[in-house]
């Protein structure tokens, strides 16, 4: 007489459904083959595997093998067009050199010109901005102010002094700002830094622009554009 063996695959079918989608291995189609032979062999004469539940397992088992593969589907198509995009990011940053920058930052640079540009834009129309200039140490140097500026990109001119009106010395400066509307409320602002493109610097495979002697990764640009001669 030959031992039932229900005590490994249990007293129903539902056994086969749970070992095929769960645990720490993934079931494979000869396993899966092997086992629902087995359980077929030596299933309880007195409740017998019935023609719907055992249509039933078959069609469970597909429907996780076609999921597994689309998942490993996407997964490959993703790593393509990942791989593509770089690739065409990297040969079109080439051409970056030379091109004048925008992105999101609040760096400055006082280098004994006459005037430097502060650059920021506005979420919408602001009837009242403030810049603050904040030294390497954070300490606020000098405040301007104006009125009535448009929605986007705005700037203020610096003529690189103190609150005092005294010149302050070269070196790396940082700004802030600050817009309302007439009626007080706040109005959203962000400030920007603009530059040449001097040179491309690839790290990992990632293109990333060379502006002011500071790295800008491509993603960041905001704009590029033909210098001009008064955008500086």
């Amino acid at each position: 007489m030959s031992t039932p063996i229900t005590s490994m695959f249990g007293t129903n079918s539902h056994s086969i459904s749970a070992t095929a989608t769960t645990g720490n291995q993934a079931l494979g189609k000869d396993e899966f083959l092997k086992l629902l032979v087995a359980q077929l062999r030596y299933q309880d004469p007195l409740s017998p595997l019935e023609g719907q539940e055992f249509a039933s397992q078959l069609a469970q088992f597909t429907s996780v093998e076609e999921l597994t593969n689309i998942g490993e589907t996407l997964e490959i198509s993703s790593q393509m067009d990942l791989l593509l995009t770089n690739a065409v990011n990297n040969t079109m940053s080439a051409n970056f050199i030379g091109k004048q920058v925008f992105t999101l930052g609040n760096n400055i640079k006082l280098d004994g010109q006459d005037t430097t540009r502060l650059y920021f834009a506005l979420d919408r129309y602001a009837d009242k901005v403030d810049i603050s200039v904040l030294d390497a140490a954070g300490n606020e140097v000098r405040t301007l102010q104006a009125r009535a500026l448009p929605e986007g990109r705005n700037y203020l001119e610096w003529d690189g002094e103190d609150s005092a009106g005294k010149k302050l010395p070269e070196g790396n400066y940082t700004f802030k700002v600050k817009a309302e509307a007439g009626d007080g409320i706040p109005v959203e602002s962000y400030t920007l830094i603009t530059g040449l493109v001097s040179s491309i610097r690839y790290l990992n495979g990632v293109a990333t622009l060379i502006v002011n002697g500071g790295e800008i990764p491509l993603s960041e640009v905001l704009e590029i554009s033909i210098p001009v001669e008064d955008e500086k």
